[in-house]
């Protein structure tokens, strides 16, 4: 049989092995499952900015080891509930300015996204909400030069020694500020000498170790002690559970 005419018609074997190559890669090219460009793959700015929202998230729940944006949104629910709108704002904007100089400083994008580079600016929002200048634009300002400053010294630190840096960043900047501000000389020491210790009830006893957990974000109070509980608790049962048992044991041995 001649099978001239149908080489013809249809090619070489050459062409013939080309055009089937070029059916098998067409479909998958045109598939919008498989992005036939590197632009297509690029994150859009809307995930951009909810990756960003969720580092954020995440360093303030990394304030105690949470690496969860769930955990630091009832973390600072907690920091809405005892310190107020002002501490709150201050303590968010710190964090954000924190990772957003992490990110414009080219520091380690994975620890970014893990919040370890905007849970001392956190810290640092806090205290100056409590121990900053009294007027709102100069607490406003130290709290961004401190934020800015947590990020710079924490690579700094943790260049130089090679270990986790913990709060160290927040202590060495607060501390930094504090020396100079000195929040605490206008305490007069004739009310301090006059304070009365009231006898603890009941309901003190079961207060405080709530008490003590929100004292790490430099706010007082019971409720908001609670909120930030179901925090670590919605991170790790365990967690939540072994918090509160410290606490709890702190009380009853002192």
């Amino acid at each position: 049989m001649n099978f001239s005419g149908i080489q013809r018609e249809g090619g070489s074997t050459a062409e013939l092995e080309s055009l089937k190559k070029s059916n098998d890669v067409g479909p998958i090219a045109t598939n919008p499952e498989f992005p036939s460009s590197n632009e297509d793959a690029i994150p859009s700015e809307a995930n951009a900015i909810t990756a960003f929202v969720d580092s954020v998230g995440r360093a303030m729940g990394q304030v105690i080891f949470l690496n969860s944006p769930v955990s630091g949104a009832f973390l600072l629910g907690g920091l809405m509930i005892g310190g107020g709108l002002n501490l709150a704002t201050l303590a968010v904007l710190a964090t954000v300015v924190s990772n957003g100089t992490a990110i414009l400083a080219g520091m380690d994008s994975a620890s970014n996204k893990a919040g370890l580079w905007g849970y001392n600016g956190c810290l640092v929002g806090c205290a100056m909400a409590v121990f900053g200048p009294v007027h709102i634009a100069m607490t406003t300002a130290a709290t961004l030069i401190g934020a800015i400053a947590s990020t710079f010294v924490m690579a700094a630190l943790k260049e130089a020694s090679g270990v986790p840096q913990w709060t160290f960043a927040f202590n060495v900047v607060a501390l930094s500020v504090f020396l100079y501000t000195q929040p605490l000389s206008a305490v007069d020491d004739g009310a301090k000498s006059a304070a009365v210790v009231a006898p603890l009830k009941t309901m003190d006893f079961l207060a405080i170790p709530f008490v003590g957990i929100s004292q790490i974000f430099l706010v007082e109070s019971a409720v908001a002690g609670v909120t930030m509980t179901v925090g670590i608790a919605s991170y790790s049962y365990g967690l939540g559970a072994i918090a509160s048992f410290d606490f709890f044991e702190t009380v009853f041995t002192i």
